[in-house]
C-alpha cells in the first residue's frame, strides 16, 4: 500500500488492486447497505433505459 498526501497534506492511505484490508464490525452494516443502495439505483436505471429501448422499437415499427 501507497501513501499518499491529499491537498491539505493530511496522509491518504491508497490502495492498489489485490491489497488486503480489515473492515471493522461495525462498517460493514455500512458497506452493505451502500451496497443496496447500488443496487437499486442501478435496476431503476436498467429499467429506465430498457423502456426507451422498447418505445423506441415501437416508434420505428410504426414508421
Amino acid at each position: 500500500m501507497a501513501d499518499n498526501t491529499s491537498n491539505n497534506n493530511t496522509p491518504q492511505q491508497e490502495y492498489q488492486a489485490g491489497d488486503k484490508y480489515e473492515i471493522p464490525y461495525e462498517g460493514s452494516l455500512g458497506l452493505l447497505a451502500l451496497g443496496h443502495i447500488g443496487l437499486k439505483l442501478w435496476r431503476e436505471k436498467r429499467a429506465e433505459v430498457d423502456a426507451q429501448r422498447k418505445a423506441q422499437q415501437n416508434a420505428n415499427k410504426q414508421e
